[in-house]
Order: C-alpha cells, then sequence, then structure tokens
C-alpha cells in the first residue's frame, strides 16, 4: 500500500476500535471494498447476534422487556467495547472517545494500540475525518442475514 501495491484481505471487524488500529498499523486509510455481488454492494455486516420473540411465546411482555433490556442505552455502552453498538447514541459515545481519549492515569507507559508480531503500535486518537469515514463506511454496508 505505502508503495503504489495494494493489499486485498477478507477481514472481520468486530468492534469501532479495531478498525482505528488496523489503520495504524497499515499507516493510511484502508477502504472496504467487498466481493463483486449481482447488486453492487459487496461489504456486508453480519449481526453476531439475533434476538426476536416466537410466534408462540407464552410471556410475550416478559420477552419484549428482555428485548428492551438488550437495546437500552445502558447495555449498549457496556457492549461497545466488543461490538458495534445498534444505538446511535451509544455509537456516537465510542467515536466521541476514540477523538478525544481520557487522559493517562500518572506513571502509564502506553496509551491504546496493538500488538503486531511482538511490536506495539500505538494508536493515536481517532480524527474527525476518520470518524466521518467509518460511520460512511458503515451505512453503505449491505446487510447480511
Amino acid at each position: 500500500m505505502r508503495r503504489g501495491n495494494h493489499h486485498i484481505a477478507a477481514t472481520l471487524i468486530s468492534n469501532l476500535a479495531l478498525l482505528h488500529h488496523v489503520e495504524s498499523v497499515a499507516g493510511e486509510a484502508l477502504t472496504a471494498i467487498g466481493f463483486p455481488v449481482a447488486n453492487g454492494v459487496g461489504s456486508l455486516m453480519i449481526p453476531s447476534s439475533l434476538y426476536g420473540m416466537g410466534y408462540g411465546t407464552q410471556n410475550q411482555s416478559g420477552a419484549w422487556e428482555f428485548l428492551r433490556f438488550l437495546l437500552a442505552e445502558e447495555h449498549q455502552r457496556s457492549l461497545a467495547i466488543e461490538s458495534i453498538p445498534v444505538s446511535r447514541i451509544a455509537f456516537d459515545e465510542v467515536i466521541y472517545q476514540m477523538i478525544n481519549p481520557p487522559p493517562l492515569p500518572p506513571g502509564a507507559d502506553v496509551a491504546g494500540g496493538i500488538f503486531v508480531d511482538g511490536v506495539f503500535i500505538e494508536a493515536s486518537p481517532m480524527t474527525q475525518s476518520q470518524a466521518d469515514r467509518i460511520l460512511e463506511m458503515i451505512e453503505t454496508f449491505g446487510f447480511c442475514q
């Protein structure tokens, strides 16, 4: 990539920080192109957890309460580190924290980053333009059921 080459990889991005770290390692912005498909949408978002209520559910009010719990802001915030929140409020909060990370505690040696082949690569805070690109990418993904 840095020498005018292209790199093709099938990649699973499970959270917003991972995408930022992958770009930090690459040293430049990456583009999600996806695989060629009939309708032209090749990048997919595949939900890792699907929830619903069965047709014959005996306790519909309890099932609805459980679904409300899963989609509530507080629960979405708790999942935001390991997944991409479906709540736009929780999503925006994660992006804000990545743009404006909290200060390191006194004596801390390393900020956020990722190990690649045993070498730690420190990730700088996300920029607003990176955040805008991530949002645009997510909004253009197809949905796989």
